[in-house]
């Protein structure tokens, strides 16, 4: 009997209960409703301003490994002269290289598109050898080295949302090449029509992705194709019977005339 009437008791305590936190629990998400309502909306990000930040990443190039040494015994200007003491020795090497730097910038929008320019610079050690070897032996290599690339250009993009921008990039490149000319043969070696250190000038092209991390900062991963474009540089070499034997000396150059390469890198800015 006590148990049915402590039963009883505390199932009138639940019901109390649950009718009261029902009458006040609904005043209580009202009032919650309301002040969600009054609260202030952030406002949209907005990508118009400048920009300046840092980026890492490498530069590389797989399929540039074709490049050999090309010779001209008969000094016609014309490449492609066999020499019998290379038989078919020859090979090509593209070394890639880590690149960090920095850039600046500033962007536009207007609606959902955003317009704008940048530049940067880039500290990268990437080189490319052509070579050939004789049975002498002896090697002779065409090498040349990038130290440092900056590049001047415009980019258009679309926002997929407020915070991510999808854009397409191209412009002005330029280049610092050193230039050399590696060789353990007796043969006299001089270069021609130019110097060992070359400012190259090209282009850029690429595309990315920016997201907005905070109003202030943002991250973007960037590709890009870059060419300096063709290189004169020429190495004349005399003495041996097998460089003198057509025109008293043989030119030497490497066949892959263009420096291009591909860049990859993470990009870190503060916005404005």
């Amino acid at each position: 009997m006590k148990l049915t009437t402590s039963l009883a008791a505390f199932t009138s305590l639940l019901v109390a209960s649950a009718i009261s936190t029902t009458t006040f629990g609904g005043e209580t998400a009202s009032a919650k409703m309301e002040a969600m309502t009054m609260a202030p909306t952030e406002p949209p990000f907005s990508w118009t301003g400048f920009y300046l930040g840092v980026q890492v990443g490498a530069a590389f190039n797989p399929s540039d490994d074709d490049g050999v040494l090309d010779f001209d015994t008969d000094l016609d200007g014309s490449y492609g002269d066999r020499i019998a003491a290379f038989g078919d020795n020859f090979e090509g090497n593209f070394d890639e290289s880590l690149t960090f730097g920095a850039h600046a910038g500033y962007d536009f929008q207007i609606d959902r598109f955003v317009i704008g320019f940048l530049a940067d610079i880039n500290k990268t050690d990437v080189s490319q050898e052509q070579s050939g070897f004789s049975s002498t032996p002896a090697f002779y290599t065409e090498k040349r080295e990038l130290d440092y690339l900056v590049t001047g250009r415009l980019r258009a993009g679309y926002l997929i949302t407020d915070r991510f921008l999808a854009y397409v990039t191209g412009g002005l490149a330029y280049g610092d090449v050193e230039y050399s000319y590696l060789t353990d043969t007796p043969a006299t070696v001089r270069s021609r029509n130019e110097p060992s250190d070359s400012d190259n000038i090209g282009y850029a092209f690429g595309g990315g992705l920016e997201a907005r991390i905070t109003r202030n900062i943002s991250m973007t991963v960037e590709y890009l194709y870059t060419d300096l474009g063709d290189s004169d540089y020429v190495t004349n070499l005399s003495g041996p019977a097998a460089f003198s034997a057509r025109a008293g000396s043989t030119d030497s150059r490497g066949s892959d005339r263009d420096f291009d390469f591909h860049t990859l890198q993470v990009k870190l800015s503060y916005r404005f």
